[in-house]
């Protein structure tokens, strides 16, 4: 249904004379198909109690990544974060844990 617009707008562009016309027309596709897009993030929000799921972990995982991650400045502390995901076989109990460089060396090394 998303792309319903656009498939209209390809119909009946050969059929619209008027250079104005066509481009007001083209502004009002992409606009309802943007506005299709943004709805169904709420609506999938809203309905889809995996989809809240999964992004309660997701902010999670980037909240600890912005605010709890220990060592140098800038980029290299993002690129220092590996984050590991575990699901079990019913799908239900997803957990996520986040390592620095620092912790992954003490767990290799044997340290």
């Amino acid at each position: 249904l998303s792309v319903l617009p656009a498939g209209l707008f390809h119909v009946m562009e050969p059929f619209i004379q008027d250079p104005m016309l066509l481009a007001r027309f083209n502004t009002a596709t992409h606009a309802i198909v943007r506005i299709n897009v943004m709805a169904n993030f709420y609506i999938y929000s809203l309905t889809v109690q995996s989809f809240r799921e999964f992004l309660r972990q997701r902010a999670a995982l980037i909240k600890r990544v912005i605010c709890g991650v220990r060592g140098g400045g800038g980029d290299s502390r993002i690129s220092g974060v590996r984050g590991d995901k575990t699901t079990s076989t019913a799908g239900k109990n997803t957990t996520s844990t986040l390592h620095t460089r620092e912790e992954n060396n003490t767990h290799n090394s044997g340290g």
